[in-house]
């Protein structure tokens, strides 16, 4: 089990702990992270803090609560520890890896559908969007990216990897019941006689098609960008 230190972070006004996270870096080092993201804007209660907390003048400290400590066990056992002794943390988790013992209600995933669907149909906050991928990928780091991936192969670690994971997955008899299904639906055509009705019936609606026409033209627009590569309609002389 890895190895990482159990930090705290608190303001100097009162030097009270409200979010306690785990790190393999030193506390500073990640407390810098959490500054960096505030200040760009990130939501959540514990940036909101920080925001809040730099503007009245007050600096962020990162505590060590624990070193050496055990990778998500001990996180875990320091935010229940805290908040059990009545300490305001701002975690909205129980600790862990991947937001461990945090799940969102339906009306939470409702709202966040809402703002995200939303957002992405404003123009401004596509256009910046796709100005930040241009920025990002410039023409040089899309040749080096292309250099890195092409040729390149899975090293034997790496397959033994993958194959102890399928070995894993299919060790499990309803998992491999579901594949089985699937396979068989495939094989019957079942599938594809579904994807003709369902793309006949999404076709004959006006809505359907104009949606597929912006679709088509952004594509063709990102394409001719440099963002998307450009379609290969070559054939080999086998496939003539």
């Amino acid at each position: 089990m890895a190895s990482v230190t159990v930090y705290g972070l608190a303001s100097s006004k009162d030097d009270i702990i409200r979010y306690i996270g785990q790190t393999i870096q030193k506390p500073s080092a990640r407390l810098g992270n959490h500054i960096s993201r505030a200040m760009r804007g990130a939501g959540g209660a514990r940036y909101i803090w920080i925001r809040e907390t730099i503007k009245a003048g007050h600096a962020i400290n990162a505590l060590t609560i624990q070193s050496n400590a055990d990778w998500n066990d001990s996180e875990v056992f320091w935010i229940e520890s805290f908040r059990d002794a009545g300490c305001p943390l701002l975690n909205v988790a129980q600790g862990g890896a991947s937001h461990y013992g945090h799940t969102l209600d339906d009306d939470t995933k409702a709202r966040l559908s809402t703002i995200t669907k939303a957002l992405w149909t404003d123009p401004k906050f596509r256009a910046k969007v796709l100005a930040g991928h241009q920025r990002y990928w410039t023409p040089d780091r899309r040749k080096a990216q292309a250099d890195r991936v092409t040729g390149s192969k899975q090293s034997e670690q790496h397959k033994k990897n993958i194959s102890a994971g399928q070995i894993r997955r299919y060790s499990d008899p309803s998992e491999v019941r579901d594949q089985s299904v699937r396979l068989a639906k495939i094989r019957t055509g079942e599938f594809e006689k579904k994807r003709l009705v369902n793309l006949s019936a999404a076709m004959s609606c006006p809505e359907h098609r104009k949606a597929t026409s912006s679709k088509m033209k952004e594509t063709w627009r990102l394409r001719r960008a440099g963002l998307l590569p450009m379609p290969n309609h070559k054939r080999s002389e086998a496939q003539c």
